[in-house]
């Protein structure tokens, strides 16, 4: 079998071991195999393939999906309840297994409720958001962006402080038409003045608040 079709039919190219799905870290009530499973603080990490549905989250005020592990971990360990938050790691960009669970937990959401999603201020971020936007779309819910329009950079006297790198025209440009398509104006207002690429785990890590 050639490379590129290892590759293509799930072998690690490195040594032929079999790719799986990453584990889903959710703080969430889920059904798995059949069984319903509470939360174990701080969090789950499942099988997103075992998963077969999702408790109704009557309780929850936000849904916050973070890119970002470090992020997560942060997060996990502040009173998520007490806001009414409930979250979940994307790994990076959300895979297909990883998106049929964000459906269901979008489904299982109060109408009320807002799905929001912070992750890196650059070009990565807002594709990865503009994806979850997507699904949101399909399901008859509107993404808001968390932490990427500056308010969870710290205060300090130089933008610079920081920032990653300065962002190049593609990426610019990138983000412009992410930003126009889905009306994140603030996010853009933002990244069209400062032109940086900011890393999720620079900010500061403060639960949302509902609308």
């Amino acid at each position: 079998m050639a490379g590129g079709d290892l590759r293509r039919g799930g072998l690690g190219a490195a040594g032929g071991i079999p790719r799986t799905a990453s584990p889903l870290s959710v703080s969430v009530r889920v059904m798995y195999n059949g069984h319903a499973l509470d939360v174990c603080r701080p969090y789950l990490g499942l099988s997103p393939t075992h998963i077969d549905g999702v408790e109704p989250m009557g309780e929850v005020d936000t849904l916050l999906t973070v890119e970002n592990l470090s992020t997560f971990h942060e997060l996990a360990r502040l009173p998520l309840a007490d806001r009414g938050c409930a979250l979940i790691y994307t790994a990076g960009m959300p895979s297909p297994s990883w998106l049929r669970i964000y459906r269901l937990m979008l489904k299982a959401l109060p109408d009320a409720a807002e799905v929001r999603h912070w992750c890196d201020i650059d070009a990565g971020g807002f594709r990865i958001a503009n994806r979850l936007a997507a699904a949101c779309q399909d399901e008859g819910r509107a993404l808001r962006l968390y932490g990427m329009g500056g308010e969870l950079n710290r205060e300090t006297q130089e933008a610079s402080e920081g920032a990653r790198k300065a962002l190049d025209d593609g990426e610019l440009r990138t983000i412009r038409r992410i930003c126009a398509s889905r009306d994140w104006n603030r996010e853009w207002a933002f990244v069209d003045e400062r032109k940086l690429a900011y890393e999720q785990e620079g900010m500061r890590v403060i639960v949302p608040t509902p609308r």
